[in-house]
Parts: structure tokens; sequence; C-alpha cells
């Protein structure tokens, strides 16, 4: 029989007189930090759930607040941060927030990871991709094959990233070149790799399972006429994948075999000024936590934590 996840406590956290989440990276330790959409602010909450540290990179704007954001991303003891028109990366200490660096980083940052490995940092800007050392940030690499989604997946080796537009590239992140490419029908909203199967998933209404090695097609999962899902992550342990939708629905499949889980509903997916329902980011804490980059409905600004235990049915 397969494994089911249990819900047993949902948990917001909320940043006062924030317009609310883009982006959040989870510390090892249970630390989370948070990258303001709609201005230019990092907020960390303690394992316990309390702020810890809020910091204000610059001057927030008075109008077209969507046009801004902060993408955030945990390494090691140290947290990156770029902010939309600032050009800079900001390395912040983890545990009070204080600034240790800044760097050059390109215009218009959308999207970043690190791989697996901490070895680099790839980075999604305009309609680029570039790839830096993450402990000098020296430029490595640009790759120009044109992509103009944020959408950013990295494989569980370190090896390929995945970027996307109307055609879906495959870098490789050893040569540091443009592998392969392969024309979509339409521009997903989301990508991740599942060790599992070692499969590419590429998500729109539709979840497309793909073979890592050639894109053979493997699954298709729900209709065109299903909600738009707009983020996507593998659990740490390679066991399951969540994804969330424009519904504000996060729903559980056990990586592999994609068999449904569970469904965690409740998310505000409305984003301030734009009059659209975008959730940005999922992911799962190193404790097997799910982590969602909206606050429940009809409540403050934050992310919305889900303790899950896991027991077979």
């Amino acid at each position: 029989m397969p494994t089911r996840a249990k819900k047993t406590r949902r948990e917001r956290r909320t940043a006062p007189g924030w317009s609310g989440v883009r982006s959040f990276s989870c510390a090892d330790d249970g630390r989370i930090v948070a990258g303001e959409n709609g201005g230019y602010r990092v907020v960390c909450w303690e394992a316990s759930g309390s702020i810890g540290w809020q910091v204000e990179l610059a001057a927030q704007p008075q109008t077209q607040r969507y046009m801004h954001h902060v993408c955030v991303r945990v390494h090691g003891a140290s947290v990156v941060v770029a902010a939309t028109s600032t050009d800079t990366f900001r390395v912040l200490d983890l545990a009070t927030g204080a600034e240790l660096a800044r760097h050059p980083a390109p215009s218009d940052v959308r999207n970043m990871a690190f791989t697996l490995d901490g070895r680099h940092l790839v980075v999604r800007a305009s309609t680029e991709t570039h790839v830096f050392d993450s402990t000098s940030f020296a430029h490595i690499a640009l790759i120009d094959a044109y992509a103009n989604a944020s959408v950013l997946a990295l494989s569980p080796d370190g090896r390929w990233a995945a970027v996307c537009s109307g055609n879906l590239h495959i870098i490789d992140l050893k040569d540091l070149v443009c592998a392969r490419s392969f024309k979509l029908d339409e521009s997903p909203w989301a990508l991740s790799f599942d060790a599992a199967s070692e499969a590419l998933l590429v998500c729109r209404n539709t979840i497309r399972v793909h073979a890592a090695r050639d894109f053979a097609l493997l699954k298709e999962i729900g209709t065109k006429r299903n909600p738009i899902t707009t983020a996507v992550a593998p659990s740490p342990d390679g066991r399951h994948i969540a994804t969330i939708n424009d519904r504000g629905t996060a729903t559980l499949y056990a990586a592999g075999t994609f068999e449904i889980e569970d469904e965690l509903k409740g998310h505000d997916p409305s984003v301030p000024d734009t009059a659209s329902r975008h959730i940005s980011e999922i992911a799962f804490t190193r404790a097997g936590d799910l982590v969602v980059s909206a606050p429940p409905k009809k409540e403050l600004p934050g992310i919305t934590i889900h303790h899950l235990v896991y027991s077979a049915t």
C-alpha cells in the first residue's frame, strides 16, 4: 500500500508590513529566510517561529510594487540575496542579518540556486543564465540560450540545469554549455528534476514527466483544464514531489510513481498590485516539513509551514 502524508499541524509565519513573499530558503538548523515580493526586505524566522532579524535592502517602492522583489538562498552560515534593480549580490550573516560582503550581480535577477555540492550559484537574469563561483562570486559563464521565464531546476547530481521559454534548454554545468534544446507547445510555469525516476517535470496545467536523458514523454498528469501549477519541488530524501497551483492547493506526490499522497488547500495565491494568482515557491525543509511562499487565505502576508508525518495506509 502507498504511504500517505498526514497533516498534523499548519503553522503560519507573517512578516509585518510586507506585501508578500517572493522567495524563501530553508537552513539546515530550521531557520527560514524570505525575500519580499513588492519591495526590498529580507526576514529570517527562527526555528521557533519568531522573527530573528529583518533587513531592508533599499527604500520601499511607492508605485508599481509588483516590479520589485528579492531572491534569497541560504548557503552554509550565510544568506545570498539579490534584488531587482540593485545589480548586487549581498551576503548576509544567517545568525544576525549583518552584511558580510557585496559582489556584482547581473541586472534583473529572476531566480537563483546553489548546486547540491555548493560549488556553483546558477542565476536566471533577464533572458540569460549565469554561473558563479559560490565562494568568490567570480563570474564563470554566461549561457545565452534564450529563456524568458524565471523558472530554474537543478539536477540532484549538480550536472544539469533546466531553463525555459517556448523552448526548454538543458545546460551542462560541467562543460558550461547548452547541451540540448527542446521545442515546447506552451511555456511552463515550473520545472523540477525527479531523482527517483530520473525524470524532468515540466509543469503548467498539465504536468508532463519526461525522461531526463532523451526528453521522451513518460507520463502526463492532469489536463489543460486543470489549475496552473506555479511551483514544484522534490523532498531532500527523494521520496516525494510537491506542487502548488494558482488556486492555492498544494499536492504531495510519491516520487517515481506520482501517486497523490495528500492535498493541502487554502493558501492565498493573490499577488499584490497585479490582480494575478501566482505562488512562486514551495520547498521541503530538512526535517520534512512543507513550506509554501504564501499565507493561508485572509491572513497577513508570510509563509505557511505544514508539519507532516508519514504513515502507512
